[in-house]
C-alpha cells in the first residue's frame, strides 16, 4: 500500500467498503467484482454505422447506483475504475484515436466535468491510444432518458453534434466513449458525424448497457 492509500484508504466504488489496496486503477472489492452484472455477446447491440461495440456491464443494481453517484454526487474519481473495467476488451492496435460523446457546456459548468471525457482520458492512459476531443455538442435537446421510444431518441439527437474546428478524424479508426448505452441513438449520431468528417471507422465503448 502506498502513502496516498494510507492517508486516503481506497473504497470500493460500488459498495463503499474499505479496501486494503486497489488493483492498479481498479478500485472494486472482490465481492462486488464477483457479483457485477456482466454483459454477454448476445446482449451487445448492432448499431448503424458503428464498427464494433464494447460494453462490459449491465446498467442495473450497483452499476446504476455508481454511475448516478458519478454524475450527481460528483464522484469523478470513479472514472478510473470504469476505464479499468472497459480496457481489457480494447486492443490498442485497432484504434488510432479515442474520443468521447460530449455533454453540453451548461452541463459541464454545472458538474465541473464531462463523465464520458473522464472515462475516455483514463482509457487512453491505460491503452496508450491517444485521446482527442473530436466532437462538440452544438444544440440543446431533451434529456434522452425522458424519451420512451427509439424513434424519439433518434430524432432528438439529429444535428445536435458537430466535428470540432481543427479536429482531424480523416483516415482514423476511432473509439468513441460514452458512459451508458440505451438505444444507441446518441453514439450512432456521433459516429455519423465522425464518418462524415472522414473517419475510416468508428467503434463504441461504454461502461454499461441499459
Amino acid at each position: 500500500m502506498d502513502l496516498l492509500d494510507l492517508i486516503y484508504p481506497p473504497k470500493c466504488i460500488f459498495c463503499g467498503a474499505l479496501m486494503e489496496k486497489k488493483k492498479g486503477k481498479l478500485c472494486v472489492c472482490p465481492s462486488c467484482l464477483n457479483e457485477l452484472p456482466r454483459t454477454e455477446d448476445r446482449d451487445i447491440p448492432v448499431l448503424q454505422g458503428v464498427e464494433r461495440v464494447f460494453v462490459p456491464l449491465k446498467y442495473e443494481g450497483m452499476v446504476r447506483s455508481s454511475l448516478l453517484d458519478l454524475k450527481f454526487s460528483y464522484r469523478s474519481a470513479n472514472a478510473s475504475s470504469y476505464a479499468a473495467l472497459i480496457a481489457p476488451r480494447i486492443k490498442k492496435e485497432e484504434f488510432d484515436l479515442i474520443t468521447c460523446v460530449p455533454v453540453s457546456r451548461s452541463t459541464r459548468r454545472k458538474r465541473g466535468f464531462d463523465q464520458s471525457e473522464l472515462i475516455a482520458e483514463e482509457l487512453s492512459r491505460l491503452t496508450g491510444v491517444p485521446f482527442s476531443k473530436l466532437l462538440l455538442k452544438c444544440a440543446r435537446n431533451k434529456v434522452q432518458s425522458t424519451l420512451s421510444t427509439r424513434e424519439e431518441r433518434q430524432e432528438n439527437v439529429k444535428g445536435v453534434f458537430k466535428a470540432r474546428t481543427g479536429s482531424d478524424p480523416r483516415g482514423k479508426n476511432i473509439l468513441l466513449v460514452d458512459d451508458i448505452i440505451t438505444t444507441g441513438a446518441t453514439v450512432s449520431e456521433c459516429a455519423a458525424v465522425l464518418r462524415n468528417a472522414g473517419a475510416s471507422s468508428v467503434s463504441v465503448c461504454a461502461l454499461a448497457l441499459a
